[in-house]
């Protein structure tokens, strides 16, 4: 790809570049992201001993030692301001069965009604989710940094665990499963 020469400037300075002229609007910019294929992802934590979680397609590993995960919650998430103040959430990468509790975790007042769960030992208690995941990662804040409309949450992962369900993947604003077969090759760490 071709970088304008103000683009390779800024990018070789380190500096933060800004748009010559506005930036993409908002139905753009969910049409390229949207052509990400992505895993779904529910953030839980608690709020008052209240379980409190949503829907999140960004989430990622930031470093391995130690380990820290990162989500992308809206500013406006109160799971996101359940999180600050109880200072631990648990992520849970849904399995390829779990587009209905995708769904209900994106719509706000309905969260765990009839989702089982458990307390986390490790991380001040925050849900874990009984079913209906492929891994989760229970973590304590780590760090959390405001980004445009959104804030990402960084939190040091103390447990965790792994199934061997597929996973359920999100992609052009439509939910899928991983293709049932589909070619893997685990690398050797």
């Amino acid at each position: 790809m071709r970088m304008e020469p103000h683009e390779q400037t800024v990018r070789e300075q380190g500096a933060r570049a800004e748009p010559a002229s506005g930036t993409l609007d908002p139905r753009g910019f969910r049409s390229i992201m949207g052509s990400f294929p992505s895993g779904i992802t529910v953030v839980s934590t608690l709020d008052g001993g209240v379980p409190r979680g949503a829907t999140v397609t960004a989430f990622a590993s930031i470093s391995l030692t130690p380990p820290i995960v990162m989500v992308s919650l809206d500013r406006e998430s109160r799971t996101l301001a359940s999180i600050r103040r109880h200072g631990a959430f648990a992520v849970h990468v849904l399995d390829a069965a779990s587009s209905d509790v995708s769904a209900r975790f994106a719509a706000r007042g309905s969260d765990f009604d009839g989702v089982e769960w458990t307390r986390s030992r490790l991380a001040r208690g925050v849900p874990v989710l009984q079913e209906h995941c492929v891994a989760h990662a229970e973590c304590l804040v780590h760090d959390l940094h405001e980004v445009g409309d959104h804030e990402l949450a960084f939190g040091l992962v103390v447990a965790g665990g792994v199934t061997e369900s597929p996973p359920l993947v999100y992609h052009r604003s439509r939910y899928h499963e991983w293709p049932t077969g589909a070619a893997t090759q685990r690398v050797a760490g």
